[in-house]
């Protein structure tokens, strides 16, 4: 159950009575229990402090444990009231008669809402002034920059109180778009309650152009109205790897699509992705065919996993690449001896892709031939030079 926070007095207590009398005049609240737990004072500033809120003097609360010998320090406690949330400090010590044995236990509560909300301000705005990104508030009707953090000055140059004051048009560039064009689709996303977010051409202080990606959102300010809040991340190492990555696409692209070589990229589960024209001209399949298609369609299937798990392992990151020959069915209906040499693609880990290049096998006409004819031709390749049909000096010596 819990414990009432006011006892009535008996004409007996009169100690207590004392000790109540003392406690009405402080400006803190004030609650006492005796050694058995029972509540014998609670001053009307501990009862508007805490309410209807039991925690306080509860078997868990400060004033229990502190009967029990505990010595937790202050407690921070949060009380709902009807005016919001207030938070209070707790401080509980056992108190003890002449002989050592503990009578009661005496709690001071401190109304610290103020306090703690000055704190928290604080801390919002440590964490805020050192964010890696430059944040900018900006009043929504004007324009007028009514905070920048620390780290505006590493990004666009300006200290943070030269800003203050200042349209935060001082910090872009807008000369390559229609005017006003940017502030309306922020207005427009603000106001649908979302976040705008766009790379934005910058001005520092020194007049070099940078680049930074931003994101804009809004609150109403009680004082200044809609507001918004600008956090710039620089995007210059950003734009650039992604421009590096276009050009590498593009430079792929030009090489797989035009290379008289068979290629195609596949999956982790050896599916095609995409064959480029040479790999549509092997098989007789056009390129839409083959996406979406297993090497193992136009495999020879007695040639089907000849690769002994060496896919798994290249996929495994284990291996880069390996080779293979096994025989591919060609846009005549027949099967051609290839040469597969799979190729992981992207550095290191675990490859999402690899690409596969088909190359027809030359074999020697030997190998064509069968009986005392394989001998005799496998005898003449070693005493003949094949480019100019004349002995070998070693076989003529």
């Amino acid at each position: 159950m819990r414990p009432h926070l006011h006892r009535p007095r008996r004409e007996d207590e009169s100690g207590t009575a004392t000790a109540a009398g003392g406690a009405d005049a402080l400006e803190c609240g004030v609650v006492v229990c005796d050694a058995a737990g029972r509540l014998v004072v609670v001053n009307p500033h501990a009862r508007r402090l805490l309410g209807d809120d039991g925690r306080a003097t509860g078997p868990d609360g400060p004033l229990q444990r502190a009967l029990r010998g505990d010595r937790d320090g202050p407690a921070r406690l949060e009380v709902a009231a009807a005016t919001g949330t207030t938070v209070l400090e707790a401080r509980a010590e056992a108190v003890t008669g002449t002989d050592g044995a503990v009578t009661g236990a005496v709690m001071v509560l401190t109304d610290v809402t103020g306090r703690a909300e000055a704190a928290r301000r604080e801390f919002e705005s440590v964490v805020v002034g050192n964010l890696a990104e430059a944040v900018v508030v900006v009043r929504a009707r004007d324009g007028s920059i009514l905070y920048a953090n620390a780290t505006t000055e590493r990004v666009f140059g300006h200290r943070a109180d030269e800003l203050v004051g200042r349209h935060a048009s001082c910090l872009g560039v807008t000369a390559r778009e229609p005017p006003g064009r940017r502030a309306a689709e922020i207005v427009a996303a603000v106001a649908a309650g979302q976040v705008w977010t766009g790379d934005v051409e910058g001005r520092r202080s020194d007049g070099m152009h940078i680049w930074t990606t931003l994101r804009v959102s809004g609150f109403e300010h009680a004082v200044h109205g809609p507001v918004w809040i600008c956090g710039h991340a620089e995007a210059a190492a950003r734009m650039a790897a992604e421009e590096a990555a276009r050009e590498a696409e593009t430079r792929f692209r030009a090489v797989f699509e035009n290379v008289p070589v068979a290629m195609v990229l596949v999956g982790r589960d050896l599916r095609i992705l995409e064959g480029n024209a040479a790999a549509a001209a092997l098989t007789g399949l056009a390129t839409e065919e083959l996406a979406g298609g297993s090497l193992a369609d136009v495999t020879h299937p007695d040639d089907v996993g000849r690769d002994g798990g060496l896919a798994a392992r290249l996929f495994a990151g284990e291996i880069r690449d390996f080779s293979v020959e096994q025989r591919i069915a060609t846009r005549d209906g027949r099967y051609a001896a290839m040469s597969l040499t799979t190729t992981a693609v992207g550095d290191g880990g675990r490859p999402a892709c690899a690409m596969v290049t088909l190359q027809a096998l030359r074999r020697p006409r030997a190998r064509e031939a069968s009986g005392d004819d394989r001998s005799v031709l496998r005898r003449a390749d070693v005493r003949h030079n094949r480019l100019t049909g004349q002995a070998n000096r070693r076989a003529g010596g």
